[in-house]
């Protein structure tokens, strides 16, 4: 794709004829970017299809930074995700979005967690078992439909009644809960605060079914991450505490020790030094350098996070 002198996408320059592609079908429209974005599906460019998410307001977002940091950092640890490259969408008014390749195949059927969560309580709310689940008798009387259902254990249990009748069912479960949760061990560590059910999805593709990249990481280093309230990513237990951390302390002490092993050696790796050498990398993959005070404030939030996790590791360790 062209280039800016700056060396971001230029998408004047790529798309000429942006309105005429509207007409054709070729650049769709996407719900659920949340208000800080506009959203775009792009078809046939580069002979690639791609999807554009624009920020609203003049100039390279913080949130940009962050999920350009997040997804250099889960590729350091073997996670898959989107690959995000910086668009130049207006030179004047000075705006500016992420473009990455389109994952969904035609012949593929992408579901959320969030359907697959949400088809589970229907499921349970028809056989009159959501009283016995969750301790409500209709799905309507959840307080926050993201928070309240949004575990491990409980996606465990509905991609359980999803396959059921999948032949190799257990193989599926099982490998992409074992997915989930090094996600939601790396995302825990990166202080995201938005890892909520409709920030992941199901490809299925015949008897194949595995989970898409990693995408939306940008609310990560949260000044909130440990106000319960305020954080909708996913939890270990569906209703173990309403500490974050806690959560996360119950999650990996109930794993066996080889398990414990693996969610250190990725603490030891993603210390407060690997990523202060990560935010310093940055210019040379998308041509933006972090400013200085964002840079300092992501490490002081997590300097302070990473030794909270090391102590609370070492302690209950040592008792």
């Amino acid at each position: 794709m062209k280039r800016t002198k700056e060396g971001y996408v230029d998408l004047k320059s790529n798309i000429p004829n942006w309105n005429k592609k509207r007409q054709k079908g070729e650049i769709i429209p996407s719900e659920g970017c949340g208000p800080y974005y506009q959203g775009w599906w792009i078809k046939n460019l580069d002979e690639e299809d791609w999807f554009l998410k624009v920020f609203n307001q003049k100039g390279i977002p913080y949130r940009f930074y962050v999920e350009l940091l997040l997804e250099y950092l889960a590729q350091m640890v073997g996670i898959r995700t989107i690959e995000s490259k910086i668009v130049e969408v207006n030179k004047q008014f000075k705006t500016y979005g992420l473009i990455s390749k389109d994952y969904r195949k035609k012949d593929c059927n992408i579901v959320s967690g969030k359907e697959i969560v949400l088809d589970f309580l229907k499921h349970l709310e028809k056989n009159h078992l959501l009283e016995e689940y969750l301790g409500i008798q209709k799905i309507s009387d959840l307080k926050n439909s993201i928070s309240e259902y949004n575990s491990l254990d409980c996606v465990w249990d509905a991609l359980n009644y999803r396959y059921s009748k999948f032949s190799n069912s257990n193989e599926i479960v099982t490998n992409n809960m074992n997915e989930l949760a090094r996600r939601y061990t790396f995302l825990f560590l990166m202080m995201q605060s938005d890892f909520h059910l409709g920030n992941w999805e199901m490809i299925e593709q015949g008897q194949s079914v595995f989970l898409a990249p990693v995408y939306d990481m940008d609310m990560s280093f949260r000044s909130s991450f440990d106000d319960y309230e305020k954080n909708n990513s996913m939890k270990s237990y569906l209703t173990s505490t309403q500490d974050v951390y806690q959560d996360f302390s119950n999650f990996y002490f109930s794993l066996p020790e080889k398990d414990q092993i693996i969610i250190q050696n990725e603490i030891l790796v993603l210390t407060p030094e690997t990523i202060a050498t990560a935010i310093d990398f940055l210019p040379k993959i998308h041509s933006i350098e972090m400013p200085f005070s964002m840079k300092e404030t992501i490490l002081k939030r997590y300097n302070e996070h990473y030794q909270r996790i090391m102590d609370m590791i070492q302690n209950k360790r040592t008792r």
